[in-house]
């Protein structure tokens, strides 16, 4: 500003041959309503400044909340994503095992099935050579008989 304020000088009194080669401003007086609003335009700036740093301050704090809350919520997700996968699982588990028991249940059906049909089967052929050896005994009896009575 001091050299400005000297090359402006030399231009304005060289026509009269003076040139400044040094100045200095001793006194200076400024009227109290331009101190009183440079005062207050510095107090705004300042105002401002610490508004601007409360606000980024603020949008920060808000920022890492949601990050918390987001991050706390994806854990959650893939707590409960881990639930059901293994609910899954053993629901898989237990299905097999199931089939499992019934396809025993029915082999150990179809095994006692077949014991009581053989079972049945072996009497019936029993009941028949019984009853064809008493038919076979009353032929021979009555023909015995006819031969007798003959």
């Amino acid at each position: 500003m001091a050299n400005a304020m000297m090359s402006d000088l030399n231009m304005k009194f060289a026509p009269y041959g003076i040139q400044f080669e040094q100045c200095n401003v001793t006194n200076v007086i400024v009227n109290p309503q331009l101190i009183g609003a440079l005062q207050e335009k510095t107090r705004l700036k300042i105002e401002l400044k610490n508004h601007e740093k409360e606000q980024e301050n603020k949008k920060l704090t808000l920022n890492n909340e949601e990050q918390q809350k987001l991050t706390d919520l994806q854990r959650v997700n893939e707590r409960k994503l881990y639930e059901l996968k293994q609910q899954i699982t053993r629901a898989k588990i237990d299905k097999e095992q199931e089939e499992l028991q019934a396809n025993t249940n029915k082999e150990v059906a179809k095994t006692k099935a077949e014991e009581k049909a053989s079972v049945l089967i072996t009497n019936a052929e029993g009941m028949q050579k019984i009853v064809v050896n008493e038919v076979k005994a009353d032929t021979v009896t009555e023909i015995n008989r006819a031969k007798t009575d003959a």
